[in-house]
């Protein structure tokens, strides 16, 4: 129903005449009223087992107020709107003025989409938000921006939490996961996009490519974004935390195309490595099982 829902708002606003900002502002307002009102389960696996949380936190607090929103009007027809009600003689239309940009965000916040969004940012990134910090506030502010539909003004709050924090994901990269997962996939790959052109040397860009590439069955590709993924973290300094977020990234990613490939030796030899990395998943515990069925080694899976 959602898909469907989308499809035609989608090809409505394309019809109409309208600045490409109204577009762009009209599809995520639409997007997250869509994720405030139905379940996001099919986007649930996108960005793997280590990373599934960004998607079960969202779909787990779909219990929010309907947002509402203004119709977006053309300059042209505002002017065109207010000519009419004077030739008509009613009352002199009230001047609309844009909210400022420091302004965006003071409606009242919705908690558990702010919690799941929190949550999401600490299962994407190897830079953990500690509670009541300076960071945690700063990501706050940006997400509840993010809520209000301010897609720029989370860009900018995103940017300005990465100047400070070196190791804090780019701005781009978040904001993709959250179009993402409001199921604005559209915008998302965009955002991406430009977090690859912007940011060539971050490893998650390029697993997070990998996963999309895998939902849609297209397996050569993934690895190949993969392979993209661990050059780029094996060129990089980064931290050992870092490193070894990475590298359970990609582990995941390449685990999940052999055993679409059905190559079981190569799966499990991904998914050991994983073990060690992910000790206490359940996920990859359940993956190691099927892999020994199916390779009838029964006794150990």
């Amino acid at each position: 129903m959602r898909g469907n829902l989308f499809s035609q708002f989608k090809g409505l606003i394309m019809s109409v005449s309208a600045t490409r900002r109204h577009k762009l502002r009209f599809m995520t307002c639409l997007s997250i009223v869509l994720f405030y009102a139905e379940s996001t389960t099919a986007a649930c696996n996108n960005f793997g087992t280590c990373n599934v949380g960004i998607y079960n936190a969202i779909e787990n607090s779909l219990n929010l107020p309907e947002l509402t929103m203004e119709p977006l009007q053309d300059a042209e027809d505002v002017g065109s709107s207010q000519t009419q009600n004077q030739d008509q003689g009613g009352a002199p239309p009230v001047a609309v003025q844009e909210e400022p940009a420091d302004q965006a965000g003071t409606a009242e916040p919705n908690l558990n989409a702010r919690k799941a969004l929190i949550e999401a940012t600490n299962n994407i990134s190897p830079f953990k938000i500690e509670a009541d910090t300076p960071t945690e506030q700063a990501l706050i502010e940006a997400i509840d921006v993010f809520l209000t539909m301010d897609i720029d003004g989370c860009l900018d709050r995103l940017r300005g939490i990465r100047s400070e924090e070196p190791t804090f994901p780019p701005a781009e990269y978040l904001l993709g996961a959250y179009l993402i997962a409001v199921d604005n996939a559209v915008s998302g790959l965009q955002s991406l996009e430009l977090a690859a052109r912007e940011h060539p040397d971050y490893p998650s860009i390029y697993t997070g490519f990998a996963r999309i590439a895998i939902n849609q069955s297209r397996f050569t590709d993934a690895y190949a974004l993969a392979m993209q993924a661990q050059q780029a973290a094996n060129s990089g300094t980064w931290t050992d935390e870092q490193k070894r977020f990475f590298r359970t990234e990609i582990v995941d990613t390449l685990a999940d195309v052999s055993m679409n490939r059905e190559s079981w030796d190569v799966t499990l030899s991904h998914l050991i490595e994983l073990q060690e990395l992910l000790p206490e998943n359940g996920q990859v515990k359940l993956k190691i099982a099927k892999a020994y069925f199916e390779q009838n080694e029964y006794e150990k899976s």
